[in-house]
C-alpha cells in the first residue's frame, strides 16, 4: 500500500482496476491488470524502475521524467492499446523497455539519453517517432515485426543509433549523426529504408544467408554525408564511379568500382555473396572499416588508400580467391 515509499514518496501499486491516474508526489509506479488509465506528470529517480506495466489494456504514459533508475525508466509487458509520450527518460539503465504482447504500441515525442538500450521494443506492429535519442550505448532497437521507426533525431550513440533485427521494419526520414553505425540491420530481412539522412556514421547489413543481404530495400533517398547510399543486389555487369557516401553490394556478378572516395562512415564498400568484384584506385579512408568482405569469390582489391579506418582497413570474412595488391593500409 502507499504506506511504502520511494525516495520520499509514495509506492503506487495498483492491480486489476478499472480508470484511474497517479498521484503526482509517487516515488515509483507499478500496475498489473488495470484498464484505463494514465501516468502523467510525474518526476521520478533514484528508483529501481520508474514506471512498471504489465498485463493491462488503454494505458497512457505521458509527460513524465525519470531520472537515474538502477534498471528501467519505463517497462511493459503484455499492454495493449500503450501510448508512451513526451517523457524525459535520463540515465536510467535502460531507458524505454518494451517486452513481448505490447504490440501496436506508440512511443513518440521522449527524450531519452544515457542508457545502455534507448528505447528497447519487443512487440509487433510499434510506431517510435519524433523522439530524440542521444549518448546511449544503443539508440533504438526493433525486435520483432512490422515496426515503423520515422522521424527520430540521434546522436552519440555509442555503438548503433537504429538496430533492426528483425523482419519487415519501416525506417524513415531520420537524422543519425557520429557515435557507432547509425543504422544496423542484422539478421532481418526486407528492411525498408527511405529518407534517412546520416552524418560521420552509416548503414551495416550483415546476417548469415544470402536473403539478410538481398531483400531490404535501400533507395538514394538515404544519404550518408551529403551523398546518396549505393545499395547493389542482384545484378551482373556494373561500373561504380564516385558519387556515392556509402557502397553496399550484394549478389552481384562483374562488378568494377574505381575511383570512390567514401569517408567518415561505417564501412566504405561492403561486399557480400559476390563474384568477380574490382575495386581500384579508391581513397577509403577515415572510416570505420574501408572494405568489408562475406562469402563472396574472385575478388580484386588493388592500388586503394584503406589507410586511418578506426577498425579495419580491410576485413575479410569466408572468401575465396581474393588478390590484394597495392594497397596504403594502416592505423
Amino acid at each position: 500500500d502507499a504506506t511504502n515509499t520511494v525516495n520520499g514518496g509514495p509506492l503506487i501499486y495498483r492491480s486489476q482496476v478499472t480508470g484511474g491516474s497517479i498521484p503526482t508526489n509517487a516515488g515509483q509506479v507499478i500496475l498489473a491488470g488495470c484498464t484505463n488509465f494514465t501516468i502523467q506528470d510525474l518526476a521520478l529517480a533514484n528508483c529501481t524502475a520508474g514506471i512498471q506495466v504489465a498485463c493491462s489494456i488503454n494505458v497512457t504514459i505521458d509527460n513524465n521524467t525519470i531520472k537515474d533508475a538502477n534498471i528501467y525508466g519505463v517497462y511493459t509487458k503484455n499492454v495493449a492499446r500503450l501510448n508512451i509520450t513526451q517523457n524525459r527518460v535520463l540515465r536510467c539503465l535502460d531507458g524505454i523497455y518494451i517486452e513481448p504482447g505490447s504490440d501496436s504500441a506508440l512511443i513518440r515525442g521522449n527524450v531519452v539519453a544515457g542508457s545502455d538500450e534507448g528505447i528497447y521494443t519487443n512487440s509487433k506492429f510499434n510506431r517510435i517517432e519524433d523522439n530524440k535519442v542521444y549518448d546511449n550505448e544503443l539508440g533504438i532497437r526493433s525486435f520483432d515485426s512490422n515496426t515503423y521507426i520515422a522521424n527520430n533525431t540521434l546522436w552519440n550513440d555509442r555503438v548503433t543509433g537504429i538496430s533492426v533485427v528483425s523482419n519487415d521494419i519501416y525506417v524513415s526520414n531520420n537524422t543519425i549523426s557520429s557515435g557507432g553505425t547509425g543504422i544496423n540491420i542484422y539478421g532481418a530481412r526486407r528492411a525498408v529504408l527511405k529518407n534517412n539522412v546520416l552524418s560521420r556514421t552509416g548503414i551495416d547489413v550483415n546476417g548469415f544467408t544470402l536473403g539478410t543481404f538481398t531483400t531490404h530495400s535501400i533507395d538514394y533517398s538515404n544519404i550518408v554525408n551529403g551523398r546518396p547510399i549505393l545499395y547493389l543486389k542482384n545484378q551482373t555487369g556494373v561500373g561504380i564511379s564516385d558519387g556515392f557516401g556509402q557502397v553496399i553490394i550484394a549478389n552481384c556478378t562483374d562488378v568494377s568500382a574505381e575511383g570512390l572516395d567514401i569517408q567518415m562512415t561505417t564501412c566504405g564498400v561492403s561486399i557480400a555473396y559476390c563474384q568477380d568484384v574490382r575495386i581500384n584506385g579508391s581513397m577509403l579512408s577515415n572510416d570505420s572499416t574501408g572494405i568489408e568482405l562475406d562469402q563472396s569469390d574472385t575478388i580484386n582489391i588493388s592500388n586503394n588508400d584503406l589507410s586511418d579506418n578506426s577498425g579495419h582497413g580491410l576485413l575479410h570474412y569466408d572468401s575465396d580467391n581474393v588478390m590484394i595488391n597495392n594497397n596504403t593500409i594502416n592505423h
